[in-house]
This record gives structure tokens, C-alpha cells and sequence, in this order.
């Protein structure tokens, strides 16, 4: 380096009370009452280009000369010891390029270094210059490690113009000089955050590719220094002989911590020899706490817990059951034998077996209820359920071991609990009918409520469901659904019913009444319903003195032709007329009909079956010269009585006949062609005897 001398500046001071004193800059005051001296710059040092002096026996015409991704280092000297916090610089005067050398190192000594890499547009045939006003603190800091005092900036006779000897060329020193040209980093397999075990891969992209100097001088020395947290780290060399990507690998470590992300900078290649290398300096290419690569070397841990099976019984699992838990890792975990959970269930602790998930954050454990496990409350977790059951949980890829406190405990679950006693129960309460008016049943509509079990059940009897109408408890009986899971109960309204709340099942609603409910095979069932229980059902009011209309809530044209689209001769044409309710039809005094726009003629489909159901169904056979190519219409007042009734199941209140909206109006894939399908016989006659009524 060359040095320029440097001074020791002396500066007068006065003190409070008046007596003059002399202090050597950069001492501190001393004595009482003197205010402590401000930093003053003493020296400063610039290096010179790498190139030697003499080459091959020779002056080297490049020796005055800094080439592309060398390193311009400029040392400021100062009187005493500085801190700096932020990034001062140095302007270098570099031909018509200002550039600046950043600050890298000398915080709390009194030497502060800065450093600028020579990249494209550097250039100056004449020499660099460095003005006395040179350092500045862009938004940084420079003051006296004693007593804090803000330095003096001003480089004095030390600034300097146009030294030949620190000329500048943007260009390689030779074909063979290698200087780095860019810094990257592998992606961490966790997110943003290498873990224990994980490699960290730095690849440094050359000027050219790299060689050793001899076979003899291995590549292995090669190191890239890496600031993880506070700590120095240093990566091997791992591969690129011969490339312009040098591989460097560094496996974390348990102590490792980084919060703010790993930093490259400065000098970052160390080690090794390489073949006429320029830069082992980054430069530009830094990487400085880059937030995308923190390290967390300290084992995973828990950060999650979950009960993720649902009851099949709404909120409790019976015997046969399969409660199933998740426990999610703050990164990938590895899964040998079987780890256990600790479930607490009632005053029994029970072990769910883990089931899957290694290699991922996510591991699932079971257990299936037994006969005997019971908690009304809910089922339970601590935080130190998680056992490895001579199994091991690590870190994935690694031999590091997982935290298994768990992040938090799950206290009585209410909507887990568990029954094994082996007994059915009831997981599901609806009511299926709906009022024939709105939301309001009449006089004698049906109510229909279906219980679902958790298992097949058996019935034998009339078991009840307790229904409550207003300040009234009224029965359903049980009507259909012994040997599945799903019963149905049935009431009728009576004229004295009602509710204008809207009905309600209670909890404990279901009663045996003499009969039995079994669980098919076994025990009798739970008949508590739990919190499937019905209050208030907004949409099941009740008003027995009203007379309720059935009415029809759809039409469908049930029967399909033959070939195509289009009925042929004598084939059947079936439609259904659906009701909002069950309704009875009489043929005392007439079979109701349902008239069918076929082209021009309307033909009589004769009511077939249905009775007692929602769902009534009408039959006409083509008949010869029956023709509609645009497909048959149903209108809304095709449903005709003729002399029979159609009335509300069990009731006396005559169905609305009228189809409304639901009408059909030519039906393009039904239409009707008697000239095609199979001939038939169409009438038989006879001729008339000669003596009347008799033949002889």
C-alpha cells in the first residue's frame, strides 16, 4: 500500500473556568470540565493494483493499473477509535465515473476500511482522485468510541488528484484472470429457513472457469466464508473444477440461528490457490441478510394439534369408532416405529397409534373406540402426549430428534366425546315432510320426523316420538325403517294442534312404548337425542283448524318412446302428477284423468296408482291417428276429477287440481306418430244375423 504520512493534529481548547490546555487529537480531553475532542482523519492508505512489478524478467506495463473486479481498497486513519453504525462511503474520482468505495470493516478501532470492485464503466486513463470531502455518511454514522463525539470528516492534505499509479481499466487483466461475476443461493427445502441437517449450496459464477494451479494443489481448500447470526461459518468446496460455477456446501448445524437471513460479503472466498485469480472479493454480488434464507439449526417443534375425525354420532364416537388426531411439525419430519398420542378419555389414558405422514409436517394417529371407553365431557390431550414408543420423530434427512411438546393442550373437547358401550345411538334428527300450505300444517297432514342411528337398528312394537305442539305433547308412531339406521316416525294433525312457533323435539323425546329398539345383533340403543334435538322449527308450524289444500308441486312425463323420440302405435304414454302431501283418490263415483294435448285432439290418460303416496300416475295408449311431431302439452287445468276425489291422506280436504307453473307444454322428446310401430287389431265386427238376432 502506499501511505501518506501521517500528522498529528493538535487542537486548542479553552476550558469553562478559562485556563488553556493543549490535547493530541484522538487522546480525549482530559482534566476537568474539558468536552472530549471530535475524530479527526490522520491518515489514509490506498492499495495498490495486484499485477507485480516485473513479469518474466520484464517491467510489467500493467502494474499501475486496477482491472475489472479488482478491488480498490481505501484505509481512513483517525485520531482516536470510531463506531460506525450504517454504510459511509468514499467517493473515488474515477476519469468521468463517480463511484464510491462502501464501508466494510474497523467499527471501534481507528481504522476504517472501504472497498469498491471495478466493474464495466470504471475507467481512468489519468489516475484515481480522492477529493478532501471524499467521506460522507450517507445516512450512517461515524463517532468517537469514547465519548461519542461525531468525527471530522474532512480528509485535508490527505485527499489527493490523479495518481498515475492507480490508473483504472474495465477490462479483464488477461484471459486468464477469474474474478466472481455473481453469488447464489439453493432454495431451503422448509419455506424461507434452512433446519438442522439441511444443506446450504452457494454457487460462485466466474469470468472464466476455474483450474488448479497443479494436480498437486486441490480444490478442497477452497472455502466461502457465510455470516449465519453473529457467527462465521465456512462452506467447502464441493465442485466446478473446470466450470465457471464453483459449488460450495455447508450442512447446518444444531447451534446455527439466523433470524434475519444469511450474509455473504467482502472477502468471501478464502483458502486454497487459484490460477492467476484477480477478485476473491463479491462485491456488488453481496448477499446481505437475505430474509429468504434464515437458518434455524434447533430441532423442529410442534406447532399445531387437531382432533380431525368427526363423531359419526354427531358429537360422540361410539365403540368401533376411529378418533383420529393430527399433530403438525414446524417443518418435515421422518417417522420410524410407532410414536404414540396420549389420549385422556374419561379417567383413562389411551394411546392412538400413529398411522401416516412421514416425510411431511402433517402426522395422523388412531385409535378405535373399545367397549368400555366413556367421556361425557370430551376427550383430552396434554402437551406431553406425544411418546415416540421406542420409535423416532427427526428432522428430515437428519439424525436430529424432534421437540415433542406439544405447542398446546386440548382440554375436554365437547364436540368428541366418546360412548363405547357398545349401544346404537342417534346421530341425526330431520324433519322430511313438508306443510301442503307454506310453512304450516293442516288438519290432518301428515308430520314425518326420521331418527338416524350410528347402526342398523331392529324395531318391534310402536315406539313414540314425543312432539311438542305449542303447550301440547303429542305422539308420532313409529312407521317404517326396523333392520337400517334411518326410522321414520308419523303423526296426523288433529283439529286441536297447534303451534305457531313452529314444532319441537325434545331430547328425550324418543320412547319405547312397549316395543323395543335394538342395536341389530345386540344391545338396545341410546335413546337420547342429544343435541340433535329440534326446537322451534320455524318452517313446521301447526294449525289444525285449518283444512290443508294439498297441492300439486310438479308433473313429469315418466315414460320414454320406444324408438327415439317419438311414440308409435298402441305404446304407452305414463305421466305423474306429484302432490305436496300424501293424498287418497276414491273410484267410487269415476276415475280422476289427465287430459294430454296430443296435435289438435286432447286424449283422457286414466289415472293408474298412487293412492296414499305424494305421487299419482295417469296411462294413455297411442291410438291410431294420433299425431303431435312438437311433442304432447300437459295444461294447467288438465287433471280432472270425473266423478272420483282426490284428497288429503287420512283427511277430508280436497286437492287443488291445478298444475300452475308445472304444466308441460310440447314435450320435443315426446312426441306421438301412430303411423309408425308395431300394427295391432284395432276393432273387431260382425254382420247382422238375417232373422234378426239370430244366425241360421
Amino acid at each position: 500500500m502506499t501511505r501518506i504520512a501521517p500528522r498529528l493534529k493538535f487542537h486548542v481548547g479553552v476550558r469553562s473556568f478559562g485556563v488553556v490546555a493543549v490535547a493530541a487529537a484522538g487522546l480525549g480531553a482530559f482534566g476537568n470540565g474539558v468536552a472530549a475532542q471530535a475524530p479527526t482523519v490522520s491518515d489514509l492508505l490506498v492499495n495498490l493494483p495486484e499485477a507485480p512489478t516485473v513479469a518474466n524478467g520484464k517491467p510489467n506495463p500493467a502494474a499501475d493499473r486496477f482491472f475489472l473486479t479488482e478491488i480498490i481498497r481505501v484505509r481512513v486513519v483517525f485520531s482516536a477509535a470510531v463506531d460506525v453504525t450504517g454504510a459511509p462511503r468514499v467517493q473515488l474520482g474515477l476519469g468521468t465515473c463517480t463511484c464510491y468505495a462502501d464501508y466494510v470493516s474497523g467499527t471501534g478501532t481507528d481504522t476504517l476500511t472501504f472497498e469498491h470492485e471495478v466493474v464495466v464503466g470504471d475507467h481512468d486513463n489519468d489516475g484515481m482522485s480522492i477529493a478532501a470531502n471524499a467521506l460522507t455518511l450517507n445516512s450512517g454514522t461515524i463517532n468517537a468510541t469514547s465519548g461519542g463525539t461525531a468525527a471530522t470528516l474532512d480528509l485535508g492534505t490527505h485527499a489527493f488528484t490523479n495518481d498515475m499509479a492507480r490508473k483504472v481499466r474495465t477490462t479483464p487483466r488477461s484471459a486468464n484472470n477469474m474474478g466472481i461475476s455473481n453469488v447464489t443461493l439453493n432454495s431451503p427445502s422448509n419455506g424461507d429457513t434452512y433446519r438442522f441437517g439441511d444443506t446450504i449450496v452457494v454457487t460462485l459464477t466466474t469470468n472464466r472457469a476455474y483450474r488448479r494451479r497443479s494436480q498437486t494443489n486441490t480444490p478442497s481448500q477452497l472455502q466461502v466464508r457465510l455470516m449465519i447470526g453473529a457467527n462465521t461459518r465456512f462452506a467447502p468446496y464441493a465442485s466446478g473444477w473446470n466450470t465457471v460455477n464453483l459449488v460450495f456446501r455447508y450442512p447446518v448445524a444444531g447451534t446455527d440461528e439466523d433470524a434475519d437471513g444469511i450474509s455473504i460479503v467482502g472477502n468471501a472466498l478464502t483458502g486454497g490457490s487459484l490460477e492467476n485469480y484477480t477478485s476473491r472479493n463479491v462485491g456488488y454480488q453481496a448477499i446481505v441478510n437475505s430474509a429468504n434464507h434464515k437458518v434455524d439449526g434447533g430441532a423442529i417443534s410442534v406447532e399445531g394439534l387437531a382432533i380431525t375425525s368427526t363423531p359419526v354420532g354427531g358429537d360422540t364416537y361410539f365403540a368401533g369408532d376411529t378418533i383420529e388426531a393430527t399433530v403438525t411439525f414446524g417443518g418435515a419430519v421422518d417417522v420410524t416405529g410407532a410414536p404414540q398420542l396420549a389420549l385422556d378419555v374419561g379417567s383413562d389414558t389411551l394411546q392412538a397409534s400413529y398411522a401416516s405422514g412421514t416425510g411431511g409436517t402433517d402426522l395422523v394417529f388412531r385409535y378405535v373406540v373399545a367397549s368400555g371407553n366413556a367421556d361425557a365431557d370430551g376427550l383430552s390431550v396434554r402437551t406431553d402426549a406425544l411418546g415416540l414408543n421406542s420409535g423416532t420423530i427427526r428432522t428430515a434427512g437428519s439424525t436430529q430428534n424432534a421437540g415433542l411438546t406439544l405447542s398446546a393442550a386440548l382440554d375436554d373437547q365437547s364436540g368428541h366425546k366418546v360412548d363405547g358401550s357398545g349401544a346404537a345411538g342417534v346421530v341425526g334428527v330431520a324433519l322430511t315432510s313438508s306443510p301442503a300450505s307454506g310453512d304450516t300444517y293442516g288438519l290432518s297432514e301428515p308430520i314425518e320426523a326420521e331418527l338416524t342411528f350410528n347402526r342398523a337398528v331392529t324395531v318391534s312394537g310402536t315406539p313414540q316420538l314425543d312432539v311438542v305442539l305449542g303447550t301440547d305433547t303429542v305422539q308420532a308412531n313409529y312407521a317404517s325403517g326396523g333392520g337400517g339406521t334411518v326410522l321414520t316416525f308419523r303423526h296426523v294433525v288433529a283439529s286441536s294442534n297447534a303451534d305457531a312457533n313452529g314444532l319441537s323435539v325434545p331430547g328425550n323425546a324418543l320412547k319405547l312404548n312397549s316395543g323395543t329398539i335394538n342395536r341389530s345383533g345386540g344391545a338396545a340403543a341410546s335413546l337420547a337425542l342429544g343435541s340433535h334435538a329440534i326446537t322451534d322449527a320455524a318452517n313446521h308450524k301447526v294449525d289444525g283448524s285449518m283444512e290443508a289444500t294439498p297441492a300439486v308441486t310438479g308433473v313429469t312425463i315418466a315414460s320414454s318412446p320406444a324408438a327415439g323420440s317419438t311414440y308409435g302405435l298402441t305404446e304407452r304414454i305414463e305421466v305423474e302428477v306429484a302432490f305436496q302431501v300424501s293424498v287418497d283418490v276414491d273410484v267410487t263415483g269415476g276415475t280422476p284423468q289427465l287430459a294430454l294435448g296430443i296435435g289438435s285432439n286432447t286424449r283422457q290418460a286414466t289415472y293408474a296408482g298412487g293412492t296414499g303416496t305424494k305421487t299419482l300416475t295417469f296411462r294413455y295408449d297411442v291410438a291410431l291417428g294420433d299425431s303431435d311431431p312438437d311433442g304432447i302439452s300437459v295444461g294447467a287445468s288438465a287433471l280432472g276429477l270425473n266423478g272420483g276425489t282426490i284428497a288429503i291422506s287420512g283427511g277430508t280436504a280436497a286437492a287443488a287440481l291445478g298444475l300452475g307453473s308445472h304444466a308441460v307444454s310440447n314435450a320435443g322428446s315426446h312426441r306421438v306418430d301412430s303411423n309408425q310401430g308395431s300394427p295391432g287389431v284395432l276393432s273387431v265386427t260382425l254382420n247382422s244375423p238375417v232373422g234378426g238376432d239370430t244366425y241360421f
